[in-house]
C-alpha cells in the first residue's frame, strides 16, 4: 500500500480508529468465555489501543484482537513486529476514500507540528519554529543582549498575538544558556 506516508503515521491512523491494521494470528491462544484456551488463526485486527501504545517501537505487543465474529482477549500478550502489520486493499480503499486528501495533506509533517492533529499545540509549533529561525544553522547572535530577551522579541515580531505568559514560557523552553550554569540565564560574553 502506498498512502505516501510513514508507517509510524498509519500506526497513528490506526491508533485514531480511522484505519483498520491487520495481521495473520498463528495458532494464537485464546481465552474463551468459558474460561477454555482455545487458538485462532488467519486474517485478524489489530484494536486501536494497541497499536496506540507501539508509537515509536518496534515491536506492537497485541493483546486484543478482533476476528470476523468479534473481539477476543489474547491469553497472553504477542508481540508482533510491526512489519508485519499491514492494510488490506479493501481497507485501503475505505480510509482513501474517507481520509485521502487529509493524509496526502499531512505528508511529510511530523504529528506535532501537523495542525489538523486533534491533540496539536500551536505554542509547541511557534517554540519549534523560534528556535529554527534564531539556533538551527549555529550564528545565533544576541547583540550583548539576554539570549532570553533576544528569543522574546523575535516572538513579539513574529507571533505578535502571542501573550506574555506564552512568549516568556517559550522562551524559556528553547533557551539554549538556561541548563550550563543554572540560575538566570547570562548574558553571552559574560
Amino acid at each position: 500500500m502506498h498512502l505516501g506516508t510513514s508507517v509510524e503515521k498509519l500506526i497513528q491512523f490506526g491508533a485514531h480508529g480511522d484505519l483498520t491494521i491487520s495481521v495473520v494470528a498463528n495458532d494464537w491462544r485464546i481465552r474463551a468465555e468459558n474460561e477454555t484456551l482455545e487458538s485462532i488463526s488467519g486474517l485478524v485486527d489489530i484494536v486501536p489501543n494497541d497499536l496506540f501504545q507501539s508509537y515509536g517501537t518496534e515491536f506492537t505487543f497485541v493483546r486484543k484482537v478482533v476476528t470476523q465474529s468479534a473481539t477476543v482477549t489474547l491469553a497472553e500478550p504477542v508481540k508482533v513486529l510491526r512489519g508485519l502489520l499491514y492494510v488490506t486493499a479493501e481497507e485501503f480503499r475505505r480510509f482513501r476514500d474517507k481520509h485521502g486528501s487529509a493524509a496526502r495533506r499531512t505528508e511529510g509533517i511530523p504529528a506535532y507540528l501537523d495542525s489538523s492533529h486533534s491533540l496539536r499545540s500551536p505554542q509547541l509549533k511557534i517554540a519549534i519554529e523560534a528556535w529554527l529561525a534564531l539556533f538551527a544553522d549555529g550564528t545565533f547572535d544576541p547583540k550583548g543582549r539576554a539570549v532570553k530577551q533576544r528569543i522574546e522579541e523575535w516572538l513579539a515580531k513574529n507571533h505578535g498575538d502571542l501573550s506574555t505568559n506564552a512568549r516568556e514560557n517559550i522562551a524559556t523552553l528553547i533557551n539554549p544558556e538556561i541548563y550550563k550554569d543554572g540560575g538566570t540565564p547570562r548574558t553571552p560574553g559574560e
